[in-house]
């Protein structure tokens, strides 16, 4: 179970970070923050699809992923991003939901 969360931790972190924002790794992170403020549509809902999905594909080798679904909410002008993904090795199915804000 420990193992369980340190992974589900980490493929947050990973999400809600920045490029540049890590020392040393400016690599490790995704312009999500950037794509906030973009218009909600089916276009920019596939590129922030793509772009985690190839985020915790190239950075978190102990899972492998089998969904990411991204919703809008227009009142709130947050998007929330819903993880599936199966720790290697294992048959376990964890889900990880996290909510992007824009942020000034």
């Amino acid at each position: 179970i420990l193992n369980e969360s340190a992974i589900k931790a980490a493929v947050r972190n990973l999400v809600l970070t920045n490029n540049y924002e890590r020392p040393f790794h400016s690599d490790i992170g995704a312009p999500l923050r950037r794509m906030l403020f973009e218009l909600p549509t089916p276009l920019t809902k596939s590129m922030i699809e793509r772009t985690i999905t190839d985020l915790i594909n190239t950075y978190e080798p102990r899972v492998v992923l089998t969904q990411v679904q991204v919703t809008y909410s227009h009142d709130t002008y947050e998007v929330y991003v819903r993880i599936e993904y199966k720790i290697v090795n294992t048959s376990t199915q964890q889900t990880v939901e996290v909510t992007l804000e824009r942020t000034r």
